[in-house]
């Protein structure tokens, strides 16, 4: 949204839209690699005995 006078204001909808959907996918791909690290630390616990 742009007012007639050609400022934008502090709180666009469409940054605020962009800013959460950046957080929510970084927050997605970082819950994904803690998921993939943490379903790998049970294969290194059971192969250190092992070794």
């Amino acid at each position: 949204m742009v007012r007639r006078d050609g400022t934008v204001p502090h709180k666009d909808p469409l940054v605020m839209n962009l800013q959460t959907f950046s957080q929510n996918r970084r927050r997605k791909w970082y819950n994904q690699r803690i998921q993939e690290l943490t379903s790998n630390v049970p294969q290194l616990v059971i192969q250190i005995p092992v070794l």
